[in-house]
């Protein structure tokens, strides 16, 4: 804590902006501090403060079928999961999946695609990721109405299926979000 410095308390002065951007520089370099502490980065708390009442709420709007109020409250907890856990962690990959389920029902498919195809990205053909067949075939059908190829993808699924059937008792996308927020949601109680 020798490296934090925050400034000293002042009666007046406390709204000009010098004060101001030192008290944020003070505040920046505490979270840095603490951060560095993979116990507390780790931790639900930590957690909660910094992005999943976000997701929380993003859950109830998708829940209750208002997309629109969900998406920000998406993006917002995926730009902060990302600086916080890094881009490759299983929580971005799932606040992706959130999105792209998102983006579909407001039939957004340009913007469903390109965090269909982040999330793709980050699973990087594991097998053992529960998101990727249903991701695979959430894409395909996006590719399929915006008109891109989706050979290479379809090429992708049947390596990971053994057939229709397996295919089709498996999750889907939709399901498998909304099993985890409502986890998340379960975290609180």
């Amino acid at each position: 804590m020798q490296n934090v410095a925050f400034p000293k308390k002042t009666i007046t002065g406390n709204f000009k902006l010098q004060t101001i951007a030192e008290r944020s520089r003070g505040f920046e370099q505490f979270l840095s501090h603490i951060f560095s502490f993979e116990e507390v980065r780790n931790s639900p708390e930590f957690e909660e403060f910094f992005y999943n009442r976000d997701l929380k709420l993003a859950y109830h709007y998708v829940n209750i079928g208002d997309y629109q109020e969900a998406i920000p409250l998406l993006q917002n907890g995926l730009h902060l999961q990302e600086k916080i856990l890094g881009e490759s962690h299983s929580n971005v990959i799932e606040t992706l999946c959130a999105l792209v389920v998102t983006y579909c029902h407001i039939e957004s498919d340009a913007h469903a695609h390109s965090y269909a195809k982040a999330a793709l990205n980050l699973i990087n053909d594991d097998g053992q990721n529960i998101f990727l067949v249903p991701l695979l075939q959430t894409t395909i059908g996006i590719c399929w109405r915006i008109g891109k190829d989706k050979r290479h993808l379809e090429s992708q699924l049947s390596r990971h299926v053994s057939d229709a059937i397996d295919a089709e008792s498996r999750p889907q996308l939709e399901e498998l979000v909304m099993m985890r927020f409502k986890h998340l949601g379960e975290q609180a109680s």
